[in-house]
């Protein structure tokens, strides 16, 4: 009896994972058609449903918008298809994007306790609007001890040197805070739950915040975006990533029309160049 018990468990669970791994074989069901729709707004919503729906459906997603795309005869839908295969693809390889809080920052030096060495720390300067930082209670002047098991205040500046005199020894330390904290948050992708150790006012908190995609309007600087060079060969590397899979798999959907896409993808990529 046990031994039959045990069997069927087990195939209960691998049905479940089974189910649990589905993914999508077709797009769902008006959505294509109501990205040219006449209103702008209801356009809007179906982009978002299908970016949703992408998200949720990453194994299968690219391929099906590809179908779709190569379908539409609507310039709307086709260039809202085309943008949306384009996430799908970047997101698949290479995750759903850097964490962002919405905050910018300037390194700081404490004192240390009893006398000891300045202690390495990040004071917030501005909270964005509609952001994780606001929507927690984040405000200009809390100081970020550390996020998560890293601790700034254990990054000690470099003891000082000849070379180096006392101020630019103190920029330098305070530039490697902000890179760190960073680093740590762009380590993570949206979604993902981090803990902010706040000194404010003299008194010590966490708090717990769900970071989101970096917007795209956010440039470099204080809100942890790229530095130029970066973030340029960071975008070339998704779209040739993009472009090196949007021509296999046009390839495979369709091996006899291989010239006229080699054509196409062509005038594609210097567009969107």
């Amino acid at each position: 009896m046990r031994g039959s018990l045990a069997s069927l468990l087990v195939v209960v669970l691998a049905l479940a994972s089974t189910v649990a791994g589905v993914q999508a074989t077709e797009l769902p069901k008006g959505l294509v058609e109501k990205l040219s729709a006449d209103v702008y707004r209801e356009r809007e919503q179906a982009h978002a449903d299908l970016s949703r729906w992408a998200e949720k459906n990453s194994g299968t997603s690219p391929e099906i918008l590809l179908k779709a795309w190569r379908a539409s005869g609507q310039p709307e839908a086709k260039g809202r298809l085309f943008l949306l295969m384009k996430e799908s693809v970047i997101r698949r390889k290479f995750g759903r994007g850097k964490g962002f809080v919405g905050i910018a920052m300037d390194g700081v030096l404490l004192r240390g306790e009893k006398g000891g060495k300045p202690q390495l720390a990040v004071k917030i300067t501005m909270v964005l609007a509609d952001t994780p930082a606001s929507k927690v209670g984040l405000k200009v002047g809390d100081v970020i001890l550390g996020v998560d098991d890293l601790d700034f205040r254990k990054e000690a500046p470099r003891p000082q040197q000849a070379r180096h005199p006392r101020p630019q020894q103190a920029r330098h330390a305070r530039v490697l805070a902000v890179r760190k904290c960073i680093d740590r948050i762009q380590s993570k992708q949206p979604g993902d739950v981090v803990t902010l150790h706040l000194m404010r006012k003299g008194k010590k908190l966490d708090v717990k915040i769900t970071l989101v995609k970096r917007p795209d309007f956010i440039g470099r600087g204080r809100f942890g975006g790229f530095r130029e060079r970066g973030e340029r060969e960071e975008k070339e590397r998704f779209l040739r990533t993009f472009f090196q899979w949007l021509a296999q798999a046009a390839w495979r959907q369709n091996p006899s029309g291989v010239n006229l896409w080699g054509f196409e993808l062509l005038v594609i990529r210097v567009r969107f160049q």
